[in-house]
């Protein structure tokens, strides 16, 4: 998030786009739409698209862990509060949009790139979707992925059956 203010400040005349997760909102970027709602009246083009993707789950370190030491999610330390980053947008005069079914990104990207004034996605993610990178790396990364999870009994069943069908992708692909 403020990279992406530093970018439009640089540049007012082109839009921006902004990619973030809710653990990077929550711990750097969440004062920043105070300044983006303070400044966007001055930019020659207002776009300015903060998309926060919200599973509520510092989910780089959830993996790393898994991937590294084979150790399960530790919740104290990883679970985050269920913050309303579109209602937050909304009460500062930006438009916040929450999405909730994939099927409807297109028209909410359509929407909010020809919007008036800049918006906040606020689009709810699945926390068990495994960042596993592609094969080769992450076939190597498979055995200890699979140990954090079965650490987790049934909390990580469903990680692990979409790490599984990750897997099976991968495999698939990598022998055509």
């Amino acid at each position: 998030m403020p990279h992406g203010l530093a970018a439009k400040l640089a540049a007012p005349d082109r839009p921006v786009v902004v990619l973030s997760g809710d653990g990077a909102m929550q711990m750097l970027g969440n004062a920043e739409p105070v300044t983006v709602a303070h400044r966007w009246r001055q930019w020659t083009d207002p776009r300015f698209v903060v998309c926060v993707l919200v599973n509520r789950d510092l989910a780089e370190v959830t993996w790393k862990q898994r991937e590294m030491e084979g150790d399960p999610r530790f919740d104290d330390s990883q679970a985050l509060l269920d913050f309303s980053y579109a209602g937050y947008a909304d009460l500062l005069g930006l438009i916040g949009i929450r999405v909730e079914d994939p099927s409807v990104l297109g028209e909410v990207w359509e929407r909010a790139l020809a919007a008036d004034r800049p918006v906040v996605l606020e689009v709810r993610t699945d926390p068990d979707v495994p960042l596993l990178p592609p094969f080769p790396a992450g076939q190597q990364k498979l055995g200890s992925f699979r140990a954090g999870l079965e650490q987790e009994g049934a909390a990580g069943e469903d990680a692990r059956a979409l790490l599984d069908t990750y897997a099976e992708q991968e495999t698939r692909e990598s022998e055509e």
